[in-house]
């Protein structure tokens, strides 16, 4: 299915990582000029296996962020 957005100035449209878009603008039509910006960043959810995997993969925190993990959730769980 197909779905049509129209973002007007100082609005955001959010598109989830991985899916599919295209993006068409037009200038605005009082200052005759068009912009927008872009931010790409890697999820925080992610599967393992690269472009050659063949098989669906669990979802894991992606290691990028493991700088931002508690250092507990690194150590194995001590013994009771």
């Amino acid at each position: 299915p197909t779905l049509t957005v129209r973002v007007q100035a100082g609005d955001m449209l959010y598109i989830p990582f991985g899916w599919w878009h295209e993006v068409s603008a037009e200038p605005d039509e009082r200052a005759g000029i068009c912009a927008s910006a872009s931010h790409f960043y890697h999820p925080y959810y992610c599967r393992l296996g690269g472009p050659s995997t063949t098989e669906l993969t669990p979802v894991l925190t992606n290691p990028r962020y493991r700088h931002l993990w508690p250092e507990e959730a690194t150590l194995s769980p001590s013994p009771s």
